[in-house]
């Protein structure tokens, strides 16, 4: 059996580790200095560096960075309940909204599932190329949902030249912010069935 070395052992973050009599030292890896009296046999020595380098593992996991994502769109139902599940998962979770100056940005759907503190508000528009290009900066995200659009049929037919702008230009305007700022961004994209026409063939 191996006797514990009287001299000053090594020592490491996540505990001492024990250390033989030593005559010189047969291994040093991760700040740890491994010090024995004969050269340890080849089983010993991967169980000492498997059991170090899952010990390694599991720290970088619990630091690992929770993943980002960006959701226009996010005070309707879909963005509600699609914000909702990736909070569930672990993720940072920021919304795009737009303002008026009569009113404030509608929360309600997040109020009623109980997220809308968990969830940070941007102030965006998608026909303002430049603020796009700054959220997209600031938030870095490693996924984007586009939600939003200008999907209320009978402002389609009063706001044709609008409805274009949203619901078209505007993924545009954000797929440009992407490629910009952050190319690896996934992106999906969502927002109304109006712009693909009218569909004569079913699906």
């Amino acid at each position: 059996m191996p006797i514990r070395c009287q001299r000053q052992i090594a020592s490491h973050p996540w505990g001492t580790v024990p250390v033989l009599p030593c005559r010189k030292p047969f291994l040093l890896e991760h700040g740890i200095c491994f010090l024995y009296q004969a050269p340890p046999k080849p089983t010993a020595l991967r169980s000492l560096l498997s059991i170090t380098r899952a010990k390694l593992r599991q720290d970088d996991q619990e630091f690992d960075v929770a993943k980002k994502a960006l959701i226009t769109g996010i005070t309707g139902q879909d963005g509600a309940y699609l914000a909702q599940l990736l909070l569930s998962k672990g993720y940072e979770v920021h919304g795009l909204a737009r303002r008026s100056s009569t009113s404030d940005v509608n929360l309600s759907r997040l109020q009623w599932l109980g997220i809308e503190k968990d969830v940070r508000i941007v102030d965006g528009d998608l026909l303002d190329l430049s603020g796009l290009v700054r959220t997209v900066t600031d938030i870095k995200p490693d996924e984007l949902y586009n939600l939003a659009a200008q999907s209320f049929v009978a402002s389609s037919w009063q706001q044709p030249v609008l409805t274009g702008n949203v619901t078209g230009l505007g993924v545009t305007n954000v797929l440009e912010a992407i490629r910009l700022v952050k190319p690896d961004t996934r992106f999906y994209q969502a927002s109304s069935s109006e712009m693909y026409g009218l569909v004569q063939q079913p699906v």
